[in-house]
């Protein structure tokens, strides 16, 4: 992937089994974690360790565990935070709302084998990326249609896209048989892919 495409992902992921569509949208929600977890410490409160732990889950039941998650969606919900929370808001917020919705999209995928689900995770992970490469907000930026963006072009924003065609690729091509060389790859990119990130 060169550019970020809902309609291409769709179409790719749908030809996916379940447990592939499954294993993508955890491959973003683990991608994320990081950036839950800067929340966390910036605002004092979340849980890190159970939304984790949920993802865990789903790596556990794509492996063959014989794991109930149905509740486990609602928790990961739970876990996103609240920006009219008194004394909650802190920059980083939306990383964790997108860190926690892809965890619950990661669940959804599993339950329903929708292809939606998956997508909807890999948008988390493009979301939070261009969130990173737009500068603080000084007011309404109003930009003429047709205009380039130039938070699309940003470091950021190219390694989401890189990032998720990888996971998809690898996916499409080794199913859900490599799934330890799959998260492997994701711990060892996570250090770089989190320096992104202001």
């Amino acid at each position: 992937m060169t550019e970020y495409d809902e309609r291409e992902l769709i179409e790719r992921i749908g030809v996916l089994g379940r447990a592939g569509k499954a294993a993508f949208a955890a491959a973003c929600a683990e991608r994320l974690l990081p950036l839950y977890r800067r929340y966390v410490d910036a605002a004092g409160v979340g849980a890190p360790e159970e939304l984790a732990g949920i993802v865990e889950q789903v790596w556990e039941v794509l492996g063959g565990a014989d794991r109930d998650l149905t509740d486990a969606r609602q928790v990961a919900v739970d876990l996103v935070p609240d920006d009219d929370a008194p004394g909650e808001w802190v920059l980083e917020g939306a990383y964790a709302q997108n860190a926690a919705a892809a965890v619950a999209y990661a669940v959804g995928a599993w339950l329903s084998d929708d292809a939606q689900q998956a997508v909807w995770a890999a948008r988390q992970v493009f979301d939070a990326a261009e969130y990173a490469a737009r500068p603080p907000a000084r007011g309404l930026v109003i930009r003429e249609a047709g205009a380039d963006d130039p938070t699309l072009s940003s470091a950021v924003v190219q390694a989401a896209v890189r990032t998720i065609g990888d996971d998809l690729s690898e996916i499409e091509r080794f199913g859900t048989s490599r799934l330890n060389d799959l998260r492997q790859r994701l711990r060892r990119e996570s250090a770089e892919w989190l320096a992104l990130f202001p």
